[in-house]
């Protein structure tokens, strides 16, 4: 190997997809190697796996930082705690954002059940990505206030798309109607948008419509009939969605006749996606609620709105159904405290 041309290896690098940290790794071999190790190409895009054993915390996202002066994706997955309390992982994020210059342009996240997404964590990508064009987040614990979500949408202006889903099934108040509307005022690009929907009502709706580059929306959990209630505006104009062109629903599902008023609200519409709820855990296998069957209230549903949008469209609309995953609604007391740095809880 360390006769290769320094192209040739970092094409072998490029095309190994190796974690960041190993990256640092093998640049400890060798001048050639330390060299090919730092290539920009090698470092547009970091992804790092926190289930596959990608070192998350603290010093190992000092080390990949240092080299992420040309990154323009970040995306981490299964960001988890093990020993290290939350201050760690926070500190280790802001220092490897920190180290992209402000460059960065897409931004994936995905933490686990003892990792909360805080305002601190909101208010440094803000911060330290100006220019960030796609934010992704997925997290169970979301404790972030819509004073911090209304400084991010202000510092970063050039967002559009938008995908925010909360595991839990705990409320979240600031991703609701307020959030949409300060979202069509500050990011007029948002093409496509991902949000939990339980906290969105026709006010929402009305804010949605105004998104007039709109493509692509998603909503985990919704509240029944604010399609029906937003079908016109205060002064009598019927709400329509221009440019609308892929909807989804996840866990609530829309009735036959809303569908009706939203096929008609979306004439752009080219892909409606239906994720109704799983069964119970408690289900048995085999049984009428396990499953994907069709018998089940959740998927026979979902059929029932295909043949819906069938009738209504003549083929026009392809209709993609999918079971919905499983929502947490219990925790881990152990694991929440060992995250806060509480080792013993018979002393609280």
């Amino acid at each position: 190997m360390d006769s290769l041309d320094h192209n040739i290896l970092v094409d072998i690098l490029t095309r190994a997809r190796l974690e960041p940290l190993d990256l640092c790794r093998l640049s400890t071999l060798g001048r050639k190697w330390r060299a090919a190790c730092r290539a920009p190409p090698l470092w547009r895009r970091v992804r790092a796996d926190g289930e596959a054993g990608g070192n998350l915390y603290g010093a190992g996202l000092e080390q990949i930082a240092g080299r992420c002066g040309e990154t323009r994706e970040i995306a981490l997955s299964h960001v988890h705690i093990l020993e290290r309390p939350n201050p760690w992982l926070h500190h280790g994020l802001e220092l490897l954002l920190e180290g992209t210059g402000g460059g960065l342009r897409r931004l994936s996240l995905e933490f686990e059940w003892q990792v909360p997404f805080t305002d601190r964590l909101l208010g440094a990508v803000g911060r330290l990505c100006p220019d960030l064009e796609e934010f992704t987040l997925i997290a169970a614990d979301y404790l972030v206030t819509e004073t911090a979500v209304a400084a991010f949408l202000r510092a970063c202006p050039k967002v559009h798309s938008f995908h925010c889903y909360v595991r839990s099934a705990i409320p979240i108040h600031s991703l609701g109607d307020n959030l949409l509307w300060q979202v069509n005022r500050k990011w007029p690009h948002l093409q496509s948008l991902a949000i939990n929907g339980n906290h969105i009502s026709e006010n929402g709706v009305f804010a949605l419509a105004s998104c007039a580059h709109l493509h692509s929306l998603a909503l985990h959990g919704y509240q029944r009939g604010i399609f029906e209630r937003a079908k016109t505006t205060a002064d009598g104009d019927t709400v329509i969605f221009p440019v609308l062109s892929s909807l989804s629903f996840s866990y609530n599902l829309p009735s036959t006749a809303e569908l009706r008023r939203i096929l008609r609200m979306c004439p752009s519409l080219a892909s409606l996606a239906l994720h109704p709820s799983p069964p119970p855990p408690e289900a048995t296998p085999g049984s009428p609620s396990s499953g994907l069957v069709r018998g089940s209230r959740g998927m026979q549903d979902a059929v029932n709105l295909q043949g819906v949008v069938e009738q209504e469209c003549k083929g026009a609309v392809s209709v993609i159904i999918e079971e919905a995953p499983a929502k947490k609604t219990s925790y881990d007391l152990t694991a929440v405290a060992h995250s806060l740095g509480i080792k013993d809880l018979t002393k609280y």
